[in-house]
């Protein structure tokens, strides 16, 4: 019925509650994991006949992606990424996708929020309450899409590969992941492959998974984060691969201004009390670092 494909890099703990939530999500179906190991560390194996493992050490998440799809046995893939768990929930939605749309000429992103022990925990630390405050806990807020209730499939202008339902026919028709792409950028590509070939993007709205999203702790996680994720989307532009984005206008130049104040920022960040009454403070730090990245890791390729 389905091979689920989830890409991982060192982060066995993580993965290892993500593969026993699937464990009782998959009983009673035909369903197989696939697991891709990209990183060094050595996987705490869950046994189990369902799950597979295979290693595809440094060589990129897309890679990892698409060796998965070459070893699936079903017409019918959902690519999870390593923190994303799945309920029962999850399984009914695909069959209930299956059974009523032509996966021929659609795609679907299914919907995902943080789960509550989560959202409680970031409740109480400045990073945190910025993304909730900013609805990044939920997979429509981090789209920009206003959901309607009423519908249980909805147009989408974009996919996500944290949970992302594809055709095998139709991912090998699209040539799957662009492996040039190693970590940010590659959702921009396969969206337009898909659009280019008139194939529809759509999202189940039901919330059925849960996006345990809890490695960033620290301004310094965030930071680097962001840095890797712009560095890889810059590089995908400067091959052509995705449409550039202008940094060439005055916000992104205020911000080249700033850069040599990046560490000022960051040691008034960790000085703040970790108090709501200095949230607003905080929150206009976090986006100041976060548009330093993006400018550090354009100048970086661009240079």
């Amino acid at each position: 019925m389905l091979s689920i494909i989830i890409p991982t890099k060192d982060r066995t703990e993580i993965l290892k509650l993500t593969l026993q939530k699937a464990i009782e999500a998959i009983e009673g179906f035909e369903i197989e994991i696939i697991v891709v190991n990209d990183g060094n560390e050595i996987i705490q194996k869950i046994e189990n006949p369902k799950i597979q493992y295979h290693n595809n050490p440094k060589k990129g998440v897309t890679t990892a992606r698409n060796y998965g799809a070459s070893l699936a046995q079903s017409n019918l893939l959902l690519f999870l990424d390593d923190d994303m768990w799945i309920t029962k929930g999850t399984i009914e939605g695909i069959k209930d996708i299956r059974d009523k749309y032509d996966l021929s000429n659609n795609t679907f992103c299914l919907n995902w929020e943080y789960p509550n022990e989560l959202i409680t925990q970031y409740k109480h630390e400045k990073l945190g309450r910025l993304y909730i405050k900013n609805n990044y806990h939920t997979m429509l807020g981090r789209s920009g899409l206003i959901l309607n209730q009423t519908q249980k499939i909805i147009q989408s202008n974009g996919i996500g590969s944290a949970s992302f339902l594809i055709k095998k026919e139709v991912f090998n028709k699209i040539n799957g992941y662009n492996e040039f792409i190693q970590f940010q950028g590659e959702d921009i590509d396969i969206y337009s492959k898909l659009k280019n070939d008139s194939i529809n993007t759509l999202i189940y709205t039901p919330i059925t998974c849960f996006h345990n999203d809890n490695t960033i702790s620290t301004i310094q996680d965030y930071t680097n984060r962001e840095y890797r994720g712009y560095l890889s989307q810059a590089k995908a532009e400067q091959q052509g691969l995705i449409q550039k984005t202008n940094q060439n206008d005055l916000k992104t130049k205020f911000y080249q201004l700033l850069l040599p104040f990046e560490s000022i920022f960051i040691f008034i960040f960790n000085l703040l009390p970790n108090k709501k009454m200095f949230d607003t403070i905080a929150f206009k730090l976090i986006g100041i670092l976060g548009a330093l990245q993006k400018v550090k890791a354009y100048r970086n390729i661009y240079a």
